[in-house]
């Protein structure tokens, strides 16, 4: 009967040592699979981020583009503009500063 006993005893160690062993598979695979998903999970979140950041940086890059197009257009506007006419001639400009003078005599009385 010993023997049988002892025979009992060394299976039910044998099946308890493989329901262990079978839990800490079950929990490596577990643990596996979270390491997984977390890495999953991180991995969007850079992709997310570069793509944020690609897209501002396009986006900063399209503005300074517009912007720079937008000087230059004006540049080449304001080159291609004619100058203002001159709004009167030679002589009636004489003659305005001569009236200038006249008045500024009349009331200064600064000219002799």
């Amino acid at each position: 009967m010993n023997t049988i006993s002892e025979k009992r005893a060394r299976l039910e160690a044998q099946l308890a040592a493989v329901a262990v062993e079978e839990q800490r598979a079950a929990l490596q695979k577990r643990l596996g699979e979270l390491a997984r998903q977390d890495a999953a999970r991180m991995l969007a979140e850079l992709d997310a981020f570069a793509d944020d950041q690609r897209r501002r940086e396009r986006a900063e890059w399209d503005a300074a583009w517009d912007r720079r197009h937008r000087i230059e257009a004006a540049a080449r506007a304001f080159a291609a503009e004619k100058p203002a006419p001159v709004p009167c001639s030679r002589e009636e400009h004489l003659r305005n500063l001569a009236e200038l003078d006249r008045f500024l005599d009349k009331t200064t009385g600064a000219r002799p």
